[in-house]
């Protein structure tokens, strides 16, 4: 007779086997807490693919570890160092199984996020990928802000393109992107390539899920499974105060390109007066970046950009406040404290001291 362990690994095996996709670039800091909270998963029909971008610091090593200590554990080291998008091309290529998640290095999820997807796109056929909210963590892995739903989107409810499309040209991306699992078909026959079209820089993400959406619904599971870090060490942290050809600049060229896709005329020129309030935001959030890094001079470029365009009483204020702090300057001191009150949660003086030092030496 088998014994316990030989039957629980029949049972698995016949499971829908979920392949884990890990981008990693010099991630020894923070890449053993997210394999730990891999391996430590209720769902257990799971392989893992760690792919090194040409790390040169402990995350070879320490891949190399767990690859040896779990048999689902594989690493792919590359000798060349890739933009994030091309890596990410990679995991699509070594995607497999019935379904793949490409997860993020930096990130901590919870022990059930794979059984709740997977039971999530088990009883749905519709369904292309489904995410989660979570918690947003800081580099002490210490809870500082969360991200869930806004209130128009319904528990667990079912999203066709054309009910989440116009929400993300009002607010920009909706999904918690490192929390996705997707079948792994759609990624193989529908989006094939992360990066279609180099202008859309960091956004390429964004492209993709859209792509997704224009094939397939998604669902938004209203748990908090995964700890998103944002700290001084990662990505999300690093394009806060980029204020030229940023994400959001680049979101609005991916939003673009997919409105000019759509067929329908009616539907396109609707989507395009809702980007344009969207557009309106972004400008003057650039403005507002360019302001408290001390470059003045760009700021006013950008908000001249927005004479004439018709906008909310709100962001008119906006403007005017911008114009006024553009034409006269603010000294570092004040700078500082509206850099602070933005992002409170996430920083302290001493990275702020840091962040305009370095922007000084340059």
């Amino acid at each position: 007779m088998k014994n316990e362990i030989e039957r629980n690994m029949d049972m698995d095996s016949k499971l829908p086997l979920v392949c884990i996709c890990i981008p990693a670039y010099n991630a020894e800091k923070t890449i053993e807490r997210t394999l730990e909270s891999l391996v430590k998963q209720t769902y257990k029909n799971i392989i893992i693919k760690i792919v090194n971008n040409n790390s040169s610091d402990r995350t070879p090593e320490i891949a190399e570890k767990y690859a040896k200590q779990y048999e689902n554990i594989t690493t792919y080291n590359f000798d060349i160092t890739v933009p994030g998008e091309e890596n990410f091309d990679r995991c699509l290529q070594l995607s497999e199984g019935d379904y793949t998640c490409l997860f993020h290095s930096d990130d901590v999820y919870d022990s059930h996020i794979i059984e709740r997807e997977v039971s999530a796109l088990q009883e749905n056929d519709s369904l292309g990928a489904v995410f989660t909210c979570a918690n947003i963590i800081d580099e002490n892995d210490v809870i500082v802000d969360q991200l869930v739903p806004r209130e128009e989107f319904i528990k667990n409810k079912i999203y066709t393109f054309d009910e989440m499309f116009p929400v993300i040209l009002r607010y920009g991306m909706c999904f918690v992107t490192p929390s996705a699992m997707v079948r792994t078909e759609v990624y193989k026959k529908t989006i094939k390539k992360h990066q279609r079209d180099k202008s859309f820089g960091g956004a390429s993400d964004a492209d993709t899920w859209i792509r997704i959406l224009k094939a397939s619904n998604v669902m938004i599971l209203q748990e908090k499974l995964i700890n998103y870090r944002m700290s001084m060490a990662s990505y999300s942290y690093r394009t806060l105060m980029v204020y030229k050809n940023t994400l959001s600049d680049c979101l609005l060229r991916v939003l673009e390109h997919n409105i000019n896709e759509i067929n329908d005329n009616s539907k396109r020129d609707k989507y395009v007066d809702i980007l344009a309030k969207f557009k309106t935001k972004i400008l003057l959030d650039d403005a507002y970046k360019a302001i408290i890094c001390g470059d003045f001079e760009y700021a006013r470029e950008v908000l001249e950009m927005l004479n004439g365009v018709k906008m909310s009483f709100r962001y008119l204020c906006k403007k005017k406040l911008y114009a006024v702090l553009a034409n006269v300057g603010i000294p570092q001191s004040i700078r500082k404290m509206l850099i602070y009150k933005k992002y409170h949660r996430l920083l302290s003086f001493d990275d702020i001291d840091a962040k305009q030092g370095a922007e000084e030496k340059k």
